[in-house]
């Protein structure tokens, strides 16, 4: 390929995925204008915001006016940031009081925020400084403090377990001191560092850790769309909204022909391609949210423009396929089988309300989703990779495809 047929290339899926950019309503205006915290209204607004350990999806709208993002824009903000040439700039450098740093983003908000029963801006964005110098993820941590708070709230621990902390939901007064805590694994802190699972666990009630494979749920309630509960349930990692899919915002919000929030004929494909998408993207280096305009096929001509290679859309899907099932061959040899792709039972026991009535993830709804996304894996009905598939993706063919029954 000649340099001039390489620029053209190159041109070509740039000018598609910017003009997708500036069409795509996430991108266009509201994490431009607001940041990730704009997102808390819009995802309440599908009842997908999660409250008190994900016991409902339901806030007072005076108690999401002081956390929400326009809030942080009009009050803690000092200076919009972001990478270089982004046309989205969602970076968000705020202080409180003698305090400056980065966020807190939508997932800090909400995690450290509703998910504890808290609705105090200053005191989240602060734990969200600590946490960031501390080395803590924001959202690990809030949904154990959260689910410690249930373990607090049930009685099953008191202060004598707590260091004298009260651990009842919206107690903001606590939220640094906790992070403190279990960055230094002081206290009470100590339990609170191996994590909601271990933690709940501990004291004989694992169902009150709202997580899958191990990982904190994020800030998008599952029982309010198939499609997110399909991606949290088969990411590789556990409840993660990147590596098992971004499938809500891009559902709602990325100008994608939308998905029905409770079709489980298409959400299995739907999960598929957007975490193929996210393969494609963390392989190239590139930001999660030009997920919300450029496909795999912008990103087949940029790539081929930019290294006068064919990288065809084809290529770049079967690089996906192959990846993915890298993965959960990882996974199976680590122990984890077709049973750790589900839900926590609370999202198939207690309903939300939502669209007029109350749902639940429903268990033979979780063994259907999880078997018709196994077929569009090509995977069988264990979720494991067969011999063909393997040799057809150029995987090291010593892979027993039975030592996993």
């Amino acid at each position: 390929m000649c340099t001039n047929q390489r620029r053209k290339k190159y041109r070509s899926g740039f000018q598609q995925g910017h003009h997708r950019l500036k069409a795509a309503p996430a991108t266009k205006r509201i994490l431009r204008e607001l940041g990730t915290a704009g997102l808390v209204k819009l995802i309440d607004a599908i009842d997908m915001l999660p409250h008190n350990n994900f016991q409902d999806t339901i806030h007072r709208q005076e108690d999401l006016d002081k956390i929400c993002g326009e809030t942080i824009h009009k009050t803690i903000l000092k200076k919009v940031g972001g990478c270089y040439r982004c046309p989205i700039a969602c970076q968000r450098h705020t202080k409180v009081g003698d305090k400056t740093g980065e966020g807190p983003e939508y997932e800090t908000v909400v995690l450290m925020g509703p998910v504890c029963g808290i609705y105090d801006l200053a005191t989240i964005t602060r734990a969200n400084y600590l946490c960031n110098e501390l080395g803590l993820d924001t959202i690990s941590f809030g949904g154990t403090v959260a689910a410690a708070m249930e373990l607090y709230e049930r009685g099953v621990i008191t202060s004598q377990d707590t260091g004298g902390l009260e651990l009842r939901f919206g107690n903001a007064s606590v939220l640094e001191e906790l992070v403190i805590l279990t960055a230094h694994r002081k206290g009470f802190g100590d339990q609170l560092a191996e994590g909601s699972l271990r933690l709940t666990g501990r004291y004989g009630h694992p169902e009150i850790s709202m997580s899958i494979k191990g990982m904190e749920l994020p800030a998008y309630d599952p029982r309010a769309s198939y499609t997110q509960a399909l991606g949290y349930m088969t990411s590789p990692t556990g409840a993660c909204h990147l590596r098992g899919g971004y499938a809500v915002s891009l559902a709602f919000f990325g100008g994608s022909k939308e998905i029905p929030r409770f079709s489980i004929r298409q959400s299995p494909v739907a999960v598929r391609n957007v975490q193929d998408l996210g393969i494609v993207q963390d392989s190239l280096g590139v930001c999660r949210f030009t997920g919300y305009a450029f496909t795999i096929e912008t990103w087949s001509r940029m790539l081929s423009g930019v290294t006068g290679e064919d990288f065809s859309t084809h290529y770049l899907e079967k690089l996906a396929q192959r990846i993915a099932a890298l993965e959960r061959l990882f996974n199976l040899e680590a122990g984890f089988t077709d049973k750790d792709d589900t839900l926590p039972e609370r999202f198939q026991k207690e309903p939300i309300h939502t669209e007029g009535m109350d749902v639940v993830v429903k268990k033979e709804h979780i063994e259907k989703l999880r078997r018709d996304y196994y077929k569009v894996r090509n995977w069988d009905e264990h979720g494991i990779p067969n011999r063909e598939l393997l040799q057809k993706l150029n995987i090291d063919d010593n892979f027993d495809d039975g030592s996993y029954d």
